[in-house]
């Protein structure tokens, strides 16, 4: 196998790395794609937003001062 490094303009990118995709996996393997990161990110950032996870914390600061907290360590006297 051969190794290409391609420098592509932000218009032709996804067109690119599409063919590329169709291409048999014994015979073309993609070895980074740098929007597959970012929409993995995208989508991870979203997922989480939709999960709400915080919405049962009525004080934040709170619930920050808690989190924080120093708590003394297993063998130590405080």
């Amino acid at each position: 196998m051969k190794t290409i490094q391609l420098e592509l303009s932000d218009t032709i990118y996804d067109r690119v790395i599409s063919f590329l995709e169709l291409l048999p996996k014994n015979e073309c393997h993609i070895l980074e794609n740098k929007m597959a990161g970012r929409k993995a990110l995208s989508e991870a950032l979203d997922a989480a937003v939709r999960s709400n996870a915080f919405a049962d914390i009525k004080d934040p600061v709170a619930w920050q001062r808690e989190v924080r907290k120093d708590r003394s360590l297993p063998g130590r006297e405080e």
